[in-house]
């Protein structure tokens, strides 16, 4: 690397770096107006920096980590802060934990309940007609905030019932309606039973129909375009070669993989052997051509052909052979030529030539492959037609057969996403399962429309032609083109035909329309309010656009969303990260903009550089139109698809795409460019296809896993825990300088593997150069021993988890709950502690109530049931809920009666020794800190 080429790293480093610590400095310029407006704030002088900041990190796992991260987040609402915290506020918001926690980073289903956590900041939002006292609501920011935690407090969820006057406080607690909302639509997905199910299932079969048909049309066109070129083959083809009778096979469509294995393959074969070194495979140019081989080479052929022609040795199928070794050679010299001039970085080597030769090869190799597939459909789908000439019927073969694929697909869809155990047979790796199964939908999707086209071909489709000759052919290819066009420029049809528009509609209405005040609203028509109660209604309001969710009205903790940029190839190179096949993307507030328009309140943190968002104006199409908060959430918890991060592949992709089991979102991130010159900013980055063909391109690369990341025009969302499922990773940046996260741990973990652990440590370590160690200090003293009651180590899960396979048996054996990790910067010098690490992980406790210990009995799973069951029934969502309650109170304590355990028995908890250590933790943190 030149000197120039150093100075640009390392000016784009500075420039990132630089707006990274603006982004952290809007971020910190939020807290400290946060907590002067809440009275929470710990500076004396109100121009200093806040300083202990805390966060709070909700897990993906779906609606169990939604729902066990509510009892936790209503824990805290009730927990008293440590007395390190607490100042004379006044109205007493700061004697509670929960206003202390400055930092919510959500992934999956943890952003459910952290966006409608957040969304009762909003001023207006929860009661937008009545206030607390009855008379016209005051939608300050500081009353919204009460009112979020005073949600929070209440407890438990009642029942939603139409005859009540929820938006009159005087008579009802305000968290009565949001909680019951919550409680009544844990089956979000089908909340209103079978009805709901067949709304479901049309929507499905309609855009499954929807995606084969667009993706159909380009199929039929090449296929009719095959068709064309087969009878001109079989019109203008001589029918001899050197006086020998061509055989049947050379007279069929199979010409077209036999022409690229001689002309493309064997060229590129034989052009590797033809350039070489006579000093250095690192300095000699690559135009140096092995003429001693090529004329060896030709001097065989060529006394082999006197030999066959003088003395009949050879037979004449083998002379013909040898005359077609002639031009093979002569391809094989032009194409060594023509790549040894291609221009490079730097001087093309014999070394380099030969690495892009043989890139070339692959590709030819594969570009033969495919279009030997392609002849295989069109042979057998003519031979099946054929077969099938005598019942129409029959015809629907390949589509019966591949709905019913899809069936069951869709049926143990579950198997591609849990970690629980599996029968032996399911034990295989699931990669090589769905490859399988993706080439027999694939093959079976062009046999169908293959059939149809032989159809086409064979019966009268119309009074004008049959298509039986080539002029009719042509006039088949002419109908079909259109066709392709016609489909093929709707790109918004890339979300709307996927799940992602029902699922986020879903989410949306259960969670956010929780804290929709217009939804309790007293109608004195019986109807209105039973519409207005129903979550199959759509109601405004429901939905926040990011800038309304961001803005400065608000005093929620700065809400992190976090979802994953899928990348899996590179059009310009190869720089993709081949484990990982993704970046993190964090939606992040932004500017503080004081009402100004020019600027947003959010921002878009891309791999730990926030970046600038060009807006579009004018009319656009619907997928370039900005996603609002609800989207974001599905988007974050968009868990199976085409795009599954760093476990993406081919196979799963195929099997996805077809079946259309897709979750994520299309985006265009349009974001600027300022490493490019003022002349490439913003320019087309997508090949022409793309341009005029976009839906068809994207289709097709989101069933490849061709996902390109921002080399693309769009880029392809999908789950944040595709990446790093506990919310931590961001939380974790230096720049943010956190002490202490508290983690609800909820993905999926029935044998208590802590895989998602694992991969924040190791992503912290290569990523971010700190060190997450577990924290074991708490038994070198007796004052804090008793805290190994409810934190322990990996080791006491795992043997606690199952003993002789018999899960049941260590059930309530302990109060272990939690783990403590210690958080070091790796580079400095005696190791430095920057931050603790508090995780709360769903399991069995002595304490709980009597309903829900029964259904951890009938429940064996319980609580790391399958996170593909979205369908939360009563016992199901309370017994989460009450789990996470009970371990938030046993670690973080309670006040009232509300502490005492089943029979009335006032339970010990843990909060003031467990503070105790973590203030002894957190000022070594201080002790160290350089700020």
């Amino acid at each position: 690397m030149d000197n120039d080429s150093v100075y640009d790293v390392q000016s784009g480093q500075a420039q990132a770096d630089a707006l990274a610590d603006k982004q952290y400095q809007v971020e910190r310029d939020r807290i400290r107006h946060r907590r002067q407006q809440l009275k929470v704030d710990l500076e004396k002088d109100p121009s200093d920096p806040p300083s202990m900041i805390w966060g709070l990190a909700l897990s993906g796992g779906g609606i169990r980590s939604a729902t066990f991260g509510l009892g936790v987040l209503q824990a805290m609402a009730r927990a008293k802060a440590p007395k390190s915290r607490t100042i004379d506020s006044g109205d007493g918001t700061c004697k509670y934990l929960l206003p202390h926690i400055d930092y919510l980073s959500t992934v999956s289903g943890g952003g459910y309940i952290g966006a409608f956590y957040c969304s009762l900041f909003q001023g207006g939002r929860l009661r937008p007609y009545l206030g607390l006292s009855g008379q016209a609501n005051d939608p300050t920011v500081v009353q919204a905030a009460v009112n979020a935690f005073d949600v929070l407090r209440f407890e438990p969820p009642g029942r939603i019932h139409s005859n009540v006057h929820y938006d009159i406080s005087g008579n009802l607690h305000v968290g009565d309606a949001p909680t019951a909302w919550l409680r009544e639509n844990g089956r979000y997905l089908t909340p209103s039973g079978s009805g709901d199910l067949f709304y479901g299932i049309a929507l499905a079969v309609r855009n499954w129909l929807s995606v084969h048909f667009v993706i159909g049309m380009p199929i039929l066109f090449i296929l009719a375009a095959m068709n064309v070129l087969l009878m001109y083959i079989k019109y203008y083809m001589p029918q001899t070669f050197l006086g020998e009778q061509l055989p049947e096979l050379v007279m069929s469509l199979w010409l077209l993989p036999v022409s690229i294995l001689l002309f493309r393959v064997l060229p590129l074969g034989l052009a590797f052997w033809l350039f070489y070194s006579t000093k250095s495979v690192e300095t000699d140019s690559s135009r140096i051509i092995n003429w001693a081989y090529a004329i060896c080479l030709s001097v065989v052929i060529s006394l082999s052909l006197v030999v066959s022609y003088f003395y009949g040795y050879l037979p004449r199928n083998l002379l013909s052979t040898f005359v077609l070794a002639i031009p093979v050679m002569i391809m094989a010299m032009l194409y060594g030529i023509w790549i040894s001039k291609q221009p490079a970085v730097e001087r093309r080597t014999v070394r380099d030539f030969r690495v892009n030769v043989t890139r070339r090869l692959a590709k030819s190799i594969n570009f033969m492959l495919g279009v030997v597939f392609l002849v295989s459909a069109f042979e057998l789908s003519h031979a099946l037609y054929q077969w099938a000439s005598t019942s129409p019927w029959l015809s629907l073969t390949p589509a019966v057969v591949l709905a019913g694929i899809v069936w069951l697909t869709r049926a143990v869809a579950r198997l591609f996403d849990e970690r629980s155990k599996k029968t032996s047979l399911l034990n295989l790796p699931l990669p090589y399962l769905a490859m399988p199964l993706g080439i027999a939908m694939l093959s079976l999707t062009l046999l169908s429309w293959g059939t149809l086209l032989h159809w086409m071909l064979a019966v009268e489709c119309c009074w004008i032609c049959s298509f039986a000759n080539l002029w009719d052919a042509w006039i088949l290819l002419g109908v079909v083109a259109p066709l392709v066009v016609i489909t093929g420029i709707f790109i918004g049809f890339l979300n709307l035909s996927s799940l992602q528009a029902l699922y986020s509609a879903r989410l949306t209405r259960a969670y956010l329309g929780a804290s929709n005040g217009f939804r309790f609203k007293w109608s004195d028509d019986r109807k209105t309010r039973e519409e207005k109660l129903s979550v199959s209604e759509a109601l405004p309001g429901d939905d926040l656009s990011l800038e309304d969710y961001y803005s400065c009205n608000s005093l929620a903790p700065l809400h992190l969303i976090n979802v994953t940029v899928n990348l899996t190839a590179d059009m310009t190179g190869q720089l993709v990260q081949r484990d990982r096949k993704g970046l993190p993307l964090c939606i992040a507030p932004g500017s503080y903009c004081h009402g100004k328009s020019d600027t947003f309140s959010y921002s878009f943190i891309m791999d730990g550089v926030p970046r600038t968002r060009v807006k579009k104006t004018g009319n656009f199409s619907e997928v370039d139109q900005p996603l609002t908060l609800g989207h974001w959430i599905a988007t974050s918890g968009a868990a199976f698809s085409t795009g599954l991060g760093r476990t993406t592949s081919l196979g799963a992709s195929l099997v996805c795409g077809l079946a259309n089991v897709r979750l994520g979102t299309w985006w265009p991130a349009n974001f600027e460019e300022d490493d490019k010159p003022e002349s490439q900013k913003n320019t087309r980055k997508d090949p022409w296809l793309a341009r005029y063909l976009p839906t068809p391109y994207y289709l097709l690369k989101e069933f490849t896993a061709q996902f390109h990341g921002l080399r693309s025009e769009y880029q392809y969302l999908s789950d944040g825990g595709h990446f790093e499922n506990t919310g931590v990773y961001e939380l974790l940046r230096p720049g943010r300088r956190l002490e202490l996260i508290v983690l609800c741990d909820c993905g999926a973990d029935p044998e208590y593997r802590f895989e998602d652990m694992a991969n924040l440590i190791r992503l912290a370590r290569l990523d971010l150069k700190l060190e997450i160690e577990a924290d074991t200090g708490y038994l070198q003293d007796s004052r804090f021993r008793s805290l190994q009651r409810v934190i322990g180590v990996y080791e006491d899960f795992l043997t606690g988890t199952a003993i002789k396979n018999d899960k049941n048996s260590s059930k309530m054996a302990d109060d272990q709950c939690s783990l403590l990790f210690n958080v070091f910067d790796r580079d400095s010098d005696p190791r430095r502690l920057v931050c603790l690490l508090l995780v709360i992980k769903p399991n069995i406790i002595t304490r709980l109530s009597d309903d829900v210990q029964f259904y951890s009995v009938t429940h064996p799973s319980f609580p790391n049931e399958p996170t593909i069951d979205q369908f939360f029934n009563e016992s199901q969502f309370e017994s989460y809920r009450q789990l996470g309650l009970n371990i938030g109170q046993l670690l973080f304590g309670s006040e009232g009666p509300k502490n005492s355990g089943p029979g009335g028995k006032k339970q010990k908890t843990y909060e003031a020794i467990l503070w105790a250590y973590l203030n002894k933790r957190i000022k070594k943190i201080r002790k160290g800190a350089k700020y």
